[in-house]
């Protein structure tokens, strides 16, 4: 994110949302992992806690804890970016007097050490090369609750699928992208191709269909986790569509 589009934030919730969208944490699942291993506070109930007040911070529903927000700058990426760790600072302690926290201004972070990038990598490797049981199990099942019966999205550019939300309401811009739901086959078994998952799809008027890739999502019907294939809606034109995708309710604004 180029440095003007930062100081366009005046609140601490937006940029953190802003900054989620752009390192990749479409959901929270992935970033609650992340948290918990900063704080080292593991364990399904800590990371069922993470997820819900990731959300909730990322929606201006509260403000961390200092503690919260020290862990926070360690789990998002701050550090080479000329300005950012200054706005994230200032925004975060003009939130916490809105709050009436007199003593909430956070102290001024110190550069980011080689240990703790060294972490930051090593969480992301256990992801994605080695943690299909860990993350995917904790991921899917921990947020599965959550998930069901939140509204609650994030849009951007460049979506991939690898922990697969199903989103109830979805309000997007002209040119952003939605992972929208999950395509499965039978329970267990892999994601249908994106030419199957394509041709049942519904034709809209405000976006076009693309492929988001395999991952998981939860499955009342299969009992957890199981194969999805991520669909993708990008916005063409404005508009407001309500339709049923896999026999779930889906609205999406496009502005």
């Amino acid at each position: 994110m180029p440095r003007q589009q930062w100081e366009k934030f005046d609140k601490w919730h937006e940029l953190f949302d802003a900054l989620c969208a752009e390192q990749g944490h479409f959901d929270n699942a992935r970033l609650a992992s992340i948290f918990c291993t900063v704080t080292n506070n593991n364990g399904q109930a800590n990371y069922d806690a993470a997820l819900k007040n990731l959300a909730n911070w990322r929606r201006g529903v509260h403000i961390p804890s200092r503690k919260n927000f020290l862990a926070l700058s360690k789990a998002i990426e701050l550090q080479g970016r000329d300005g950012l760790l200054d706005r994230w600072n200032k925004l975060y302690g003009e939130a916490r007097k809105r709050t009436g926290d007199e003593t909430a201004e956070p102290s001024v972070l110190s550069v980011e050490k080689d240990g703790d990038r060294a972490i930051r990598t090593a969480i992301y490797s256990t992801r994605w090369v080695s943690g299909v049981t860990m993350v995917m199990v904790l991921a899917v099942v921990g947020a599965g609750a959550y998930l069901l019966n939140s509204g609650y999205y994030i849009s951007a550019e460049g979506i991939r699928a690898i922990d697969v939300e199903y989103r109830k309401a979805v309000s997007l811009r002209v040119g952003e992208s939605s992972v929208i739901h999950g395509a499965r086959s039978d329970c267990g078994e892999r994601a249908p191709n994106w030419e199957v998952t394509q041709s049942k799809l519904p034709s809209l008027p405000i976006g076009t269909w693309s492929d988001g890739g395999e991952g998981k999502r939860y499955s009342r019907a299969c009992g957890g986790p199981t194969p999805a294939r991520g669909v993708v809606l990008t916005a063409t034109q404005s508009g407001l569509e309500q339709f049923l995708l896999y026999g779930d309710s889906v609205t999406i604004n496009v502005e």
